[in-house]
Order: structure tokens, then C-alpha cells, then sequence
């Protein structure tokens, strides 16, 4: 009875300390007696060397077609022929196999399955040297993360692919590969993959579903239901009697429960622990967490982010913008205007501080003017704008990010005071300006909003003598407007590869004062008032990660007034150097 009662108050020390979660564990199994794998579901999407051959030989499914769809080249699609088992609503799960080729094309496996168009699928393949987590949406094939490796012929992989909410964990050879948040399947079905493989083999296939249940549900000692490891959907027990029993080990029956009873908590509490570490390990670390935030916040605009101590930064732009406007200059007169601007952009910046950035903008301006028959064109340098960005408080989790910035613009492009308009173009404005800034964001997942608000301060130019107009009027000096300006927007990461940003930018320009000599009869016009402005521009923008160190950013804007472009197109490539 002392035995007895010392398990009893064992098992309950247990069951109290333990009052979190307890998660239930069911294994699938390939069936050894099954060789026509009637528990699988097969589907074949490729179009060369069908059907697809898969058969089940002591413990190992193999596929020995060469079956594959699309091209031989490099890209994701690859349709091959998958077989399909398990329960569609298995979401939080552990998915564990082992596999080998014999072959050298793709291998692979399956995973929150829906149907034949709608998937994960992890493949690896030796003869393009690949690794790769994809997701099929409607049919259509998205790369969510891929390295370069080929694996070896003739030798048997662990794969293991652990699927938590929206976070997935594949490890190969126990080594993690790949680690990713994607939002679009949350629950389905297991499987195999082969594609142009004829040598494919798998083995060891098992899939431990994760079903949270609360303590305060868990039976009382003696009712606790022993689980069978393999299939404890269909486990069944008795309750206890209370009179005490012996076996041919001399221990009481009872006493025998409550042993296998602990055994069986002992492995849930294993269970848990190994769970909540997937969890610690798929969750993503705060610096993980900020360069993702600062990659989203670098396609936007270099104004959001700075460098770390010691970085020298380079960004090469190219921008296209197109202008273009009719007017009626006569009866049933019709005069088309159009200018075309391209502007290739080199931005250097370097971090004296971790919240201390200096930075210069040098630009080169190719224009094209068109107005009916008449044209013209000029390529110059532009307007050299130096700056710098400072952050007075470093940022916190729950406080947006600000940065203070300031710019100088310098006027060493072609001044509009200074040429002949009849035969040329500007590549800069001709004053100095001055702006200053703040910009703010916040991550509120799943997306960083951000915004900013700005002054520019536009220097008088004095000393002029241009010739301004039909009465070729002489301007001497010009008081041009200032300008207030701000935009807001929001980032979000599509995938490992791709993020999106949208943005709206408005900007107020005040009058602008254009003041004169005597003109040839003597007569003063002593100043001119040029009208206040508004710009207001629409972008969207994607950057795109080509490799591990180096994303492209594309945006396309469009103006909604007449001083703006009808749309603009533009290109970045940001490069980072650490000099420490």
C-alpha cells in the first residue's frame, strides 16, 4: 500500500505541475502489409513518362517513373507526381521522414495539402543544385525560401518539417535549413513528391499532430486512459476496480496503471518540452525582427533607416519620368507637350554614428523635350544634394521609429536663369535650398506603417540678368516659394523574397516672385507673382531579393496634377560595405 500510495501522489505531483498545456501524439505510419498504398491518395501532374509507379516493399515506398512536367531548366514550377495521406484538418504539427535517391533530379515532400492546386512542397534537387520551399495558390508556384546545394546520390536524408501556426521549419539532417512565416494554408494533408526521378525512395514516414488541451480537462488518476503511441485516436481502456489485484509480476494491477499512467505523462511532458522549443526557435529574434523592419523600410526610401556605426552605404538609381500637355494656342489649334527625364542617381552615406548618418546625392540628367516639330535634349550633371539623418532617441517596441533629417541642395546643374530656352533644358533649379524633416514608422503587424513631413527653405537668387519672356524683360532677382511637404504609407513582406509598399506624397509650393529691370522704353514692371503649386503623387513599390546580401527595388508613381509627371518609373540598388 505504501508503493500505492507513494505513485499515487507521484502522478498527481505530476498532473499539478504541469498545468500548462498537454499535447496528444498520433503517429501515421506507412503499413507494411499495404502494398498498394490504400491509404494514398496518388496524382500525377506531369506530362512525360506517365503514369507514375509507386509501390510499398518492406517499410520503403518507392517511385520508379520518370515522370516531370514543364522544362528542365531552373524554375519552380515543376510538376511531377505526388502521393497524398492523412487528415485535412492536421494543422500545429511535426512531419517526419526519411528519404534517398538514386536519381538526380527532384525529391521531396508535401505538406497542409487542400487539393492538387493548393500546397506547400519542400524539394531538393542534385543535378540543378537546389534546395526549395514552395507554395502552389490556384495552381500558380511561389518561392518562399531556396539555397544553392545539391544533395549526394545513394544516401538517406532525415527531412523534418515542423509547422506551427504560420511559421515553418524544415531541417534536413537535423541541420535547419529554412525558417519562414506564411499566413496562406494553416491546415491539410502530408505527402511524398518525385519529379523526372525514377530513383525515389521513402522511408520512416510519421507525422505527430500537436492538439493543445487544457489541465483542468485532464481525467482524474484513475480514470487517466493508458494512449497507445502509434494510434491513440483508437486506444481504449478501463476504468480501474477498486480492489487490489496482483499479476504474474506479483504487483498489484492498479499500481501497474498509475506506473504506465506516469510513463505516459512523461512523454507528453517530452513532447511539450520539444514542442516549445520548435516554437522558441521558429519565433524570430529581435535583430532578426529589425532587418527584416529595415529591408521593408530601405525599399521605401533611404530617409527610414540608418547605418550602423562604421557603414559606408551606396545606392545607384535609375529614374524615368514622363511629362507631357496639350494646349490650344489658336482656333482648332492643338499644341501637344512632352518631356522626357531620366536621371541616374548615385547616393552615398556613411554612419559616423549608430543614430548619426552623413550622406550625398549626386545625380546625372539626361532630358527630351518634344513640342510638335521642335526638340531638344540635353545630358548634365544635376542638383548635388548633401545631408544627414539623426535619430535623438533610440527606438523602443511600442514607440514608432523617428529619424530627424536635413538637406543641403547645391545648384550644379544647368540653371534655369542662365540658358537659352529656345535651344536648352535645365538639369537643375539654379538657387540653393535648405529642407528639413522628421520621419516616423511602427511596425502593427503584419505590416510597418510610415510617414513624413518636411520644409524646404528656397534661397533668393539675386544678380540675374535673364531675359524673360516675349518682351524679353530682364528678371534680376528671384524670391521663389517655399515648399511643405508630406507623404504616408505602409510596407508589407509578401514572402522570403518579395515585399510591397504603397505611399502617398503631397506637396504645397507657396508664390514664387519675379522681380525686373527697366525694360528698353523705360517703363519699371518691378515684380511678377507666379500662383502657389500643389503635387500630390500615388507609388507603389516592390523590392525584390535576388540573393542573400542584394535586393532590387522597382516602384512606378503616378502625378494627379499638371506640374507632376503623368507617371514615373525608377530602379534602386542599395550596397552596404562595413568598414570596422
Amino acid at each position: 500500500m505504501k508503493n500505492h500510495f507513494l505513485i499515487f501522489v507521484l502522478l498527481m505531483s505530476f498532473l499539478f505541475f504541469f498545468t500548462s498545456n498537454v499535447y496528444c501524439e498520433q503517429t501515421f505510419r506507412l503499413d507494411n502489409a499495404d502494398p498498394l498504398l490504400s491509404t494514398w491518395q496518388v496524382f500525377d501532374e506531369g506530362t512525360n513518362y506517365t503514369p507514375s509507379v509507386w509501390s510499398s516493399v518492406n517499410g520503403i515506398i518507392d517511385q520508379s517513373s520518370n515522370i516531370y512536367g514543364g522544362s528542365a531548366g531552373n524554375e519552380p514550377e515543376k510538376p511531377g507526381t505526388i502521393a497524398i495521406s492523412g487528415n485535412p484538418d492536421w494543422s500545429d504539427f511535426f512531419y517526419k521522414l526519411s528519404l534517398i535517391s538514386m536519381d538526380d533530379d527532384s525529391i521531396g515532400a508535401i505538406f497542409r495539402y487542400q487539393d492538387i492546386k493548393n500546397y506547400y512542397r519542400y524539394s531538393m534537387d542534385r543535378q540543378r543544385k537546389f534546395i526549395r520551399l514552395v507554395k502552389i495558390v490556384d495552381g500558380t508556384v511561389s518561392v518562399l525560401a531556396e539555397q544553392n546545394l545539391a544533395y549526394n546520390q545513394n544516401e538517406w536524408y532525415s527531412l523534418k518539417i515542423n509547422a506551427i501556426g504560420n511559421h515553418i521549419q524544415i531541417l534536413l539532417n537535423d541541420r535547419l535549413m529554412f525558417k519562414v512565416s506564411d499566413n496562406t494554408f494553416l491546415k491539410g494533408k502530408v505527402g511524398l513528391y518525385c519529379w523526372g526521378n525514377s530513383g525515389s525512395s521513402f522511408k520512416d514516414i510519421s507525422i505527430t499532430p500537436l492538439k493543445t488541451i487544457r489541465a483542468e480537462s485532464i481525467p482524474e488518476p484513475e480514470t487517466v486512459i493508458p494512449v497507445s503511441a502509434t494510434a491513440p485516436s483508437s486506444a481504449t481502456a478501463q476504468a480501474s476496480s477498486p480492489s487490489v489485484s496482483a499479476d504474474s509480476s506479483g504487483l498489484p494491477s492498479d499500481v501497474k496503471t498509475l506506473a504506465r499512467q506516469i510513463e505516459i505523462l512523461q512523454k507528453e511532458v517530452k513532447a511539450l518540452r520539444e514542442e516549445a522549443e520548435i516554437r522558441r526557435q521558429l519565433q524570430m529574434t529581435e535583430d532578426e525582427k529589425s532587418e527584416e523592419e529595415e529591408e521593408l523600410l530601405t525599399a521605401v526610401g533611404r530617409d527610414y533607416t540608418l547605418l550602423k556605426s562604421g557603414t559606408l552605404g551606396f545606392e545607384y538609381s535609375m529614374t524615368y519620368s514622363y511629362y507631357s500637355l496639350d494646349s490650344i494656342s489658336g482656333i482648332y489649334t492643338v499644341n501637344t507637350y512632352s518631356n522626357h527625364n531620366l536621371t541616374n542617381s548615385l547616393f552615398m552615406e556613411y554612419a559616423l554614428l549608430d543614430n548619426f548618418t552623413l550622406n550625398t546625392d549626386i545625380p546625372f540628367a539626361f532630358k527630351h523635350y518634344d513640342e510638335d516639330n521642335h526638340s531638344k535634349s540635353i545630358n548634365d550633371l544635376g542638383d548635388i544634394t548633401f545631408g544627414f539623418q539623426y535619430q535623438p532617441v533610440k527606438t523602443k517596441a511600442d514607440k514608432p521609429s523617428i529619424i530627424l533629417t536635413s538637406s543641403l541642395s547645391c545648384p550644379t546643374g544647368r540653371s534655369p536663369y542662365e540658358i537659352n530656352p529656345e535651344k536648352d533644358l535645365t538639369t537643375g533649379d539654379g538657387i540653393y535650398a535648405i529642407s528639413a524633416g522628421m520621419t516616423a514608422s511602427k511596425t502593427i503587424d503584419p505590416v510597418i506603417a510610415f510617414g513624413s513631413v518636411g520644409y524646404t527653405y528656397n534661397f533668393t537668387e539675386s544678380g540675374l540678368n535673364y531675359k524673360y519672356g516675349a518682351t524679353n524683360n530682364t528678371i534680376r532677382k528671384v524670391d521663389p516659394g517655399d515648399y511643405i511637404h508630406a507623404s504616408a504609407g505602409f510596407a508589407y513582406a509578401l514572402s522570403y523574397k518579395v515585399s510591397l509598399n504603397m505611399s502617398y506624397q503631397l506637396s504645397y509650393g507657396m508664390e514664387s516672385t519675379y522681380y525686373f529691370k527697366k525694360d528698353a522704353s523705360g517703363v519699371i514692371s518691378p515684380k511678377q507673382e507666379i500662383a502657389s503649386s500643389v503635387s500630390s503623387i500615388f507609388s507603389i513599390g516592390m523590392g525584390w531579393r535576388i540573393s542573400s546580401t542584394q535586393t532590387v527595388i522597382t516602384s512606378i508613381a503616378m502625378g494627379f496634377t499638371n506640374d507632376d509627371p503623368d507617371f514615373l518609373i525608377s530602379v534602386r540598388m542599395p550596397f552596404e560595405f562595413n568598414l570596422n
